[in-house]
């Protein structure tokens, strides 16, 4: 992580759940979810590859089917 370039790019999520990153270069990527994120009182990770394209939006959902640790619940 200390070299250059290491990160492209850090954000937070908007009011409406979702990551938007502007002026990522064209390449191959991971989006990158860390603790302590939570929806709905569970612990959640993602890391998911995203191929940029120059000129192009790229969608990525974040869910089940790609998350990359096991929820749990801080209640539990």
């Amino acid at each position: 992580m200390e070299n250059p370039g290491y990160v492209a790019a850090s954000t937070l999520t908007t009011s409406d759940g979702a990551f938007r990153f502007a002026d990522v270069k064209t390449g191959k990527y991971y989006i990158i979810v860390t603790f302590p994120a939570t929806i709905n009182g569970c612990k959640v990770a993602w890391q998911v590859p995203a191929a940029v394209h120059t000129g192009e939006t790229t969608y990525i959902e974040l869910n089940n089917n790609n998350l990359a640790l096991p929820t749990y619940s801080r209640n539990n």
